[in-house]
C-alpha cells in the first residue's frame, strides 16, 4: 500500500510540471525555436496570430535574409515570471547558419544572437503566445578548425 501511494504522489509531481508549470514554457519555446527557424507556418499553431504578427515582422524580414541554411538552435529559457497578463518570459535563442554565399558542408558558419521577451496566455486552446519581442544582440563568425 505505502509503495503504491509513494508511487501515486510522485506520479502526480511529476504531473503538474509536465503539464501545469511547464505548459507556458514550452508553448514559447517551441514557438521561438520555428521562429528562429523561419519556420512560420510551425510557429503559428502556439501564439495568438494577429497579436504577435506585427511585433517581430521586421525582425524576422531582416534576419531571414542574411540566413540561407540553418544549422542549429539552441534555446535557454532566462526567466518566467507569472503576471496579471499571463506568464512573462525571458529567454536566449541562437541560430547557427550559414549565409547566402557561403559554402559549408558539415557545419555553420555563423551564429546569431537573439534576446526573446514575450507573453504567453491560457486559451480555450491551450497556452499560446500573445506577445513577442526579438532583439538581436548580434551575428559572429565562427572559427574554422
Amino acid at each position: 500500500k505505502w509503495i503504491l501511494l509513494v508511487v501515486l504522489i510522485i506520479a502526480a509531481i511529476f504531473a503538474y510540471f509536465q503539464f501545469v508549470h511547464v505548459g507556458p514554457e514550452r508553448a514559447f519555446r517551441e514557438f521561438s525555436e520555428y521562429w528562429g527557424a523561419n519556420r512560420l507556418e510551425k510557429a503559428w499553431p502556439y501564439s495568438v496570430k494577429e497579436e504577435v504578427l506585427e511585433d517581430f515582422q521586421n525582425v524576422n524580414q531582416a534576419t531571414s535574409n542574411m540566413m540561407e541554411h540553418i544549422m542549429g538552435i539552441t534555446y535557454t529559457l532566462s526567466s518566467a515570471v507569472e503576471s496579471e497578463d499571463g506568464m512573462e518570459i525571458t529567454a536566449e535563442l541562437a541560430v547557427l547558419f550559414t549565409p547566402p554565399g557561403v559554402t559549408s558542408a558539415m557545419m555553420a558558419s555563423h551564429a546569431a544572437g537573439f534576446k526573446l521577451e514575450g507573453t504567453v496566455r491560457k486559451t480555450d486552446d491551450g497556452w499560446k503566445v500573445v506577445a513577442f519581442y526579438p532583439e538581436l544582440k548580434g551575428v559572429s563568425e565562427l572559427s574554422r578548425r
